[in-house]
């Protein structure tokens, strides 16, 4: 899947060039801040290096580092001449040396860098502060590595990193693309017709025609192949996605679980059918024929939690555990879900996957 990754963000790349290199630039362009003072300069070593400044005494291959950094990030401004601790230094510059600077931003970054630059003199003393700001298109390169400006440090990118780094800034996401090797024929109609009645059924919409054309106004179709989106959803075989469910007497000791291995839909239904078999309910009679159900939790908490386990963001595994004072996920390390007996308020979007609240 990362190697799928990095094919389309190359292609992504590749195409119409020019012309998102020229968008880029001039709202690149529009985004700089172009005029700082002395005061400001000062300002800015005295609070020190920060998410958004570094200091270097010479110019040199981490210079460049750190623009790249930044313009993957939020922007930022590297003061040369300015030790790590502060302490104004100085650098030798001119005209010459600044384009020659320049120039070697230029053609080690991919699309070209183009920092705005300013010189200062503090206390005799020569500073050049360089500043770039956030680039709507990204990650750019340098010398074919990728850096991001994290906290006062800069991080460089993996394969994984890098690709859902660019998908995001093109607001494309992961599962909006085709599947690979699946057509749409791997779809199950009685699927997509349910789904496409419990939408209508909420009155916020009304869809009608053909389930394909449905399919292809909620983005599920591309280019008549089936979106990892969909295949997640309707697929009359379920791909490699799980839900692992257990009962916990204590930390250490599981009881009972549970590997659901369904289109997500069903998989959620399962896990909340899983989950409600091990917590208490209560039947009141207040004069009524139909009597009233009180759950232990909230049976709307425990809906949002276990949606927000398995479509923030949607991973092959995850896990949800029970145990006999608290219900919580596993998800990248242990991050339980402590006591949910309040309600929450439930969030509503226009990704198909969120009908799952429905």
């Amino acid at each position: 899947m990362v190697i799928e990754k990095i094919r389309l963000r190359i292609t992504c790349l590749r195409h119409d060039k020019k012309e998102v290199l020229a968008r880029r630039h001039r709202e690149h362009r529009e985004l700089r801040k172009k005029i700082m003072n002395i005061e400001e300069v000062h300002n800015l070593i005295k609070a020190g290096e920060s998410q958004n400044v570094e200091f270097k005494n010479s110019f040199g291959s981490k210079v460049i580092i750190a623009l790249n950094a930044f313009i993957n990030a939020k922007g930022g401004k590297v003061i040369i001449g300015v030790s790590d601790a502060g302490d104004i230094n100085g650098v030798e510059q001119s005209k010459e040396s600044l384009q020659s600077w320049l120039n070697e931003i230029k053609t080690k970054t991919e699309p070209l860098i183009i920092p705005d630059v300013e010189c200062f003199e503090i206390d005799g003393k020569n500073v050049v502060v360089m500043n770039v700001a956030e680039f709507p298109i990204k990650p750019i390169s340098y010398q074919g590595r990728y850096y991001i400006r994290k906290n006062n440090s800069n991080h460089q990118l993996n394969a994984t990193q890098i690709a859902d780094m660019h998908l995001i800034s093109l607001q494309y996401s992961w599962d909006s693309y085709s599947f690979p090797n699946i057509e749409l024929d791997a779809l199950s109609t009685d699927k997509i017709d349910d789904f496409i009645n419990n939408i209508n059924n909420t009155g916020r919409f009304n869809y009608k025609g053909d389930r394909w054309d449905v399919l292809g106004k909620l983005s599920l179709i591309n280019e008549n192949k089936p979106t990892i989106a969909a295949v997640l959803l309707f697929a009359k075989i379920a791909q490699r996605q799980h839900i692992r469910i257990g009962r916990f007497k204590s930390h250490t000791n599981i009881i009972d679980d549970r590997q659901i291995t369904e289109t997500l839909f069903t998989a959620a239904e399962d896990a909340l059918t899983f989950i409600k078999n091990y917590i208490k309910i209560e039947y009141i009679f207040e004069g009524d024929i139909k009597r009233k159900e009180r759950w232990e939790y909230p049976l709307d908490a425990i809906k949002e939690s276990l949606l927000n386990a398995i479509v923030h963001p949607i991973r092959y595994v995850k896990y949800w555990l029970i145990c006999k004072n608290k219900l919580g996920k596993l998800s990248n390390g242990v991050h339980p879900v402590r006591y949910l007996k309040k309600q929450k308020t439930l969030s509503n979007g226009v990704n198909p996957v969120r009908y799952l609240r429905q």
